[in-house]
């Protein structure tokens, strides 16, 4: 047993080293600790005095009077690194000018700093209005210590213990982080540039959520993003907007974590270590953060940060050619951490090992323990299954895992803990070989893949991905996805891979738009995808909904956009309309908005498409029209991006009132010129007389007059009504 004047020592030693280090903290202007602080002696004082205090900061933002409040006892705190008589003196003033005597009877003073005692007179701040004596009511360092030393060994023992866990692994920046050491430590190491600013969260749907969830104080939040540790830093960059004064502690280790049960109170805490289970601290909000390959159920999704937007942010912190590293990164926060640290990142055991099995279980990316797919990797490792895993069990789960092994209905898989690490640590090890019989395998699984998972098949597409446009493999990736879609010939196949076509496209977009424009024309079944009367049918029958995505994305890169607006114009002269909805008509229409451009084209190119479109298909021109102001409400078309791949950032771009006016006069043109003595069309173009220049209406008249004499007798009055009310 540790003898009571020992653990007086102990309490003493460790309070003035605290002392030191707020003192030191504001000689240098850095007064977050005086935040801390006030956290720190809600429990020390509560445990000393018995008192139920909490923090005012909290409940109310900047309480600039007092910081602790006990509304039992009546108690009123301000906790304070001021050790000036002026400090008491403006304090009492101010407590007594806002009444907050009537509140609370007794206004302390705890300096957390070193000061011996006072011998001003703060009669005059109190003017009679309530008691204050600054012997019992200011308490320094060295009379809290006298305090402590009145109480039992079992109280002085919980004193030294709460003061070991908070001064000695609270402020370990390898056991806990405070908001700001976390900051510190990523800005630090990436000269600034990925400092709390960067860590914006740009998903506003997930902010208004997030906020609603943090008000009701939960005991658990789960959220679930891209990568664990960008996550990590947004959510502590929105917390600290939404409340800043919040103590948050983000806890490194599960050691830690268990001391910390019952001496955290009232604060944020978030587990930063790998555990098979993490139980909550009660009396706190705990944030769960899960990354890509462990999502939870019930958490708040937030999507991954726009290439667009963190292109702005560094730009912001002053990084030169920002825009050629999100390029190069596609944004992913590893790889961004990668280029821009200074020194080395300690990589995972796993991530120095280059052995066949670590990149051959990568590149594969994740796999049932099935025959047909354990025989992928044993073609790809070139050696027997068996003794890859049997290599790859020391990888597989604990703290920092390459593999994570799963258990669901009896079935046994396998998945990367997280596959962006893991590629950006093999990436320069895979040679050509191995990626051409990575490629020739995942050709024969595709041609067949019926027979293998699909969590295989996901795997392998991202590994796809990643060679093109992180190994500058994108013309081996080209022919490999030409070689794919040549072999389809019935409709039934188009069913099976258009499951995949979304990461086929995002590896090759050139291949998918060249193989959906021969599939037009080539009668291997695709419109029949589209004409197919699938309204009985399960979702899996809508399988042409996941190339109108395919060809949405590719809207948004100007490569490929021009050739997907033609391929959906001639699409939508086949096919009307869809039995389940998501018609390529829709799409056009969205794409010749007249407010917005939806895709990566200029309004002179769009006015050309569809000049060249009005050419070619009927059905344009009541979409055109349609697109006019004073016809219709316009509509935004969503935009939809890849995961890795850049596209030209367009987004959804309000036009200016120039752009509007060239594209309405332009369509107006377009349209009256394909009239053709049609009397609907006739019927509508005259709902846009109001608002033509006077050139257009004297010429649209004179055709007018000059149709309306080869008009049958009911149509001539259709029109006759039509102007009437137009005009009355």
């Amino acid at each position: 047993m540790i003898r009571f004047e020992d653990q007086i020592k102990r309490c003493s030693e460790l309070l003035y080293q605290l002392c030191d280090d707020v003192q030191r903290l504001n000689n240098l202007n850095y007064f977050d600790m005086n935040i801390t602080c006030e956290y720190f002696y809600i429990h020390l004082l509560n445990c000393i005095f018995g008192w139920n205090l909490r923090n005012k900061n909290f409940t109310q933002k900047n309480a600039s009077t007092i910081d602790l409040v006990d509304n039992d006892n009546r108690i009123a705190i301000q906790v304070t690194s001021n050790k000036s008589a002026n400090k008491i003196h403006n304090t009492l003033k101010s407590f007594r000018e806002t009444k907050l005597y009537e509140k609370y009877d007794r206004l302390i003073f705890i300096v957390i700093v070193k000061k011996k005692s006072y011998s001003a007179n703060f009669e005059t701040d109190i003017q009679g209005a309530f008691l204050f004596d600054e012997k019992s009511d200011i308490y320094t360092m060295d009379k809290l210590i006298r305090k402590i030393q009145d109480l039992g060994y079992q109280k002085v023992a919980d004193i030294c213990e709460y003061l070991e866990f908070e001064l000695g692994i609270v402020k370990d920046p390898k056991r806990v982080w405070t908001i700001s050491a976390a900051f510190q430590d990523i800005s630090d190491s990436t000269n600034g540039f990925l400092n709390e600013d960067f860590f914006e969260i740009d998903d506003y749907r997930f902010k208004d959520r997030f906020k609603i969830e943090l008000e009701r104080k939960p005991i658990e939040i789960h959220i679930n993003g891209s990568d664990k540790e960008e996550t990590m830093y947004c959510i502590l960059n929105h917390i600290h907007t939404l409340i800043p004064d919040k103590q948050i502690f983000i806890i490194r280790d599960e050691q830690s974590w268990i001391a910390a049960k019952n001496r955290i109170v009232d604060s944020i805490v978030i587990p930063f270590f790998a555990a098979t289970q993490i139980p909550v601290l009660q009396g706190n909000i705990n944030i769960f953060i899960h990354g890509a390959q462990k999502h939870h159920k019930n958490g708040l999704e937030l999507r991954r940060r726009t290439r667009s937007f963190l292109n702005l942010k560094l730009q912001k912190n002053q990084y030169p050619d920002a825009h050629i590293l999100i390029k190069n990164t596609s944004g992913i926060y590893y790889f961004l951490k990668k280029e821009l640290y200074q020194g080395d990142i300690e990589s995972p055991a796993w991530g120095q090992d280059k052995h066949i099995a670590v990149i051959s279980s990568i590149m594969v990316g994740s796999w049932r323990q099935s025959n047909n797919d354990w025989q992928v990797l044993e073609t790809v490792a070139q050696k027997p299954y068996s003794e890859i895993i049997e290599y790859l069990e020391k990888y597989i789960n604990g703290e920092t895992p390459l593999i994570l092994k799963k258990r669901h209905n009896n079935q046994v898989s396998y998945e990367l803990a997280d596959p962006e690490i893991s590629w950006c640590e093999i990436k320069d090890s895979i040679t050509d070989d191995l990626m051409n019989r990575f490629l020739s395998v995942i050709k024969l699984v595709l041609s067949g893949c019926k027979n293998h998972s699909g969590l295989l098949i996901k795997g392998m597409l991202r590994t796809m991905i990643f060679l093109a446009i992180h190994n500058y493999k994108q013309s081996a990736i080209d022919r490999c996805v030409e070689e794919i879609l040549s072999g389809i010939k019935t409709t039934n196949e188009w069913n099976c891979i258009a499951n995949h076509m979304v990461a086929l496209c995002e590896a090759s977009p050139k291949a998918i738009i060249s193989r959906l424009q021969d599939g037009l024309h080539d009668n291997s079944g695709l419109l029949n995808l589209f004409a197919e009367d699938v309204s009985a049918i399960s979702w899996e029958g809508s399988n042409y909904i996941q190339i109108l995505w395919v060809v949405e994305m590719l809207l948004g890169h100007k490569q490929y956009a021009i050739c997907a607006i033609r391929w959906l114009m001639e699409l939508s002269n086949y096919v009307e309309k869809c039995s389940s909805g998501n018609n390529p008509r829709d799409t056009i229409s969205k794409v010749f908005g007249i407010y917005y451009n939806n895709v990566a084209i200029s309004v002179p190119d769009k006015i050309y498409l569809a000049e060249e479109g009005l050419k070619k298909y009927c059905y344009l021109w009541d979409i055109l029209f349609e697109q006019l102001p004073f016809i219709t409400s316009f509509s935004i078309m969503p935009t939809q991006e890849f995961s890795y791949r850049e596209d030209d950032g367009i987004g959804v771009k309000e036009l200016s009132w120039s752009e509007i006016n060239q594209q309405r006069l332009a369509f107006y043109n377009l349209l009256f010129n394909k009239i053709g003595s049609d009397i609907e069309k006739w019927l509508k173009i005259l709902q846009l007389f109001p608002h033509i220049t006077d050139q257009m209406l004297n010429d649209a008249i004179e055709t007018l007059m000059t149709d309306l004499k080869a008009m049958h007798d009911s149509d001539r009055e259709r029109i006759q009504y039509k102007l009437r009310e137009i005009i009355y």
